[in-house]
């Protein structure tokens, strides 16, 4: 960070189109050029709680429950070096010079300049829907008109990643300690439905060295290997529900209240099934799927050279979301936290300069909405708007 700083501050600023493997873009160095996009047979996938009138009043939940299966194209495209964020800090008196000073003595006037530099790479995101199921379904005379077209765009979202000089630190969990970590990443999101997103983050290279290798190829079974792997990742495990609502019965197989849940299961007793309230497992299996490999005790070559985690969350700092009267009033969108797994593969990838690369992430936007919590505390229920997808890169150079 250090000599990246030093570089960023004496470079004139510049913003031009962003190049992969460009070491100026740090953790993002793999991102530009090309574009992100789902392989075939492989799609993303979500869930979304949302406020609804059931037709059956007497019946009605006050909500819904709906699932996409998707594909999606995310391209970063332009790299703006440099930009300058100005500061100043005052500058206290040397508190070695024999003088009793008061913590807060500093030369009236004296300031020494604490400038921060970012650089921000810039991105569109598309995402087409391939198959949606919803429970309760909507009315037809509330649906929009339908168009014959079996898929259709859902979202169009363009935003910036950021790498900053000078980070402020926070603190956060991370097994087997607790640590500070400096929030040197932000990710800023506009989304057409009326809001706007900041989210600070850090991110971690995880390197695939002997020691943790043997931990997870030499597994008694193929099973264990694919824990001891999704536990290096820290991905969340399948018995942690991270669909489900906050602020409601948690008894999913008898409540009335949840069966939407249990309703809109994609591909349903089918190893391509996915689940609302743990859509987790899903994510793990479409990485084995486009690793071609059946578990991760691997025998010969490991797939993964190394992968690059970038976290990012509203709640870091001055992290936050900002959303139009309606939104809020209806159903707020309070917080988002988000995970990006930037797989390094062995192989080449379209280019004998830059390796094969797969791109997974895990997303969660917490929608609050419906006041009546069975948990008593205040507030309103909390909703997972949970996103996932697997990724890779196709290459296209200028």
């Amino acid at each position: 960070m250090k000599d990246w700083k030093d570089k960023v501050k004496q470079m004139e600023r510049s913003i031009e189109p962003a190049v992969s493997g460009d070491e100026d873009l740090g953790p993002y160095k793999w991102l530009p050029e090309g574009v992100w996009k789902n392989p075939k047979k492989q799609f993303g996938y979500n869930l979304i709680a949302l406020p609804f009138k059931d037709a059956d009043q007497a019946r009605s939940r006050g909500y819904r429950v709906l699932t996409n299966k998707y594909k999606e194209k995310l391209k970063f495209t332009i790299a703006d070096k440099g930009a300058p964020n100005r500061g100043v800090a005052p500058v206290e008196k040397d508190k070695n010079d024999g003088v009793c000073h008061r913590s807060d003595d500093v030369d009236a006037g004296t300031f020494k300049t604490v400038d921060q530099f970012a650089l921000t790479l810039d991105y569109i995101q598309e995402i087409e829907q391939v198959e949606a199921i919803s429970f309760p379904d909507v009315p037809p005379e509330d649906r929009p008109k339908e168009t014959g077209k079996i898929r259709k765009k859902i979202h169009h979202e363009p935003g910036l990643f950021l790498r900053m000089t000078d980070p402020i630190e926070t603190t956060i969990q991370r097994k087997p300690t607790v640590r500070n970590v400096p929030l040197n990443l932000a990710r800023l999101a506009t989304i057409p439905h009326g809001n706007s997103v900041l989210a600070l983050g850090s991110c971690e290279v995880l390197e695939y060295s002997k020691t943790e290798l043997k931990k997870i190829i030499c597994a008694k079974d193929g099973d264990a290997a694919d824990t001891a792997m999704r536990d290096y990742l820290l991905l969340p495990k399948d018995s942690f529900r991270i669909g489900m609502p906050q602020g409601t019965t948690q008894d999913l197989d008898n409540s009335s209240y949840l069966e939407p849940y249990r309703k809109t299961i994609i591909d349903k007793g089918t190893p391509d099934e996915f689940n609302p309230v743990v859509p987790q497992a899903r994510l793990f299996s479409d990485l084995k799927h486009v690793l071609e490999i059946k578990n991760f005790k691997v025998k010969g070559k490991f797939p993964i050279k190394k992968t690059t985690k970038i976290y990012f969350d509203t709640d870091f700092a001055t992290g936050g979301i900002l959303n139009i009267p309606f939104v809020t009033k209806q159903a707020n969108a309070a917080a988002m936290r988000s995970t990006f797994w930037i797989h390094e593969l062995e192989d080449t990838g379209d280019y004998d300069d830059e390796p094969k690369m797969v791109m997974q992430y895990l997303q969660t936007v917490l929608l609050d909405f419906h006041v009546i919590r069975s948990d008593d505390l205040p507030g309103r229920i909390r909703w997972p708007h949970i996103s996932i997808n697997t990724m890779i890169k196709k290459s296209r150079r200028r």
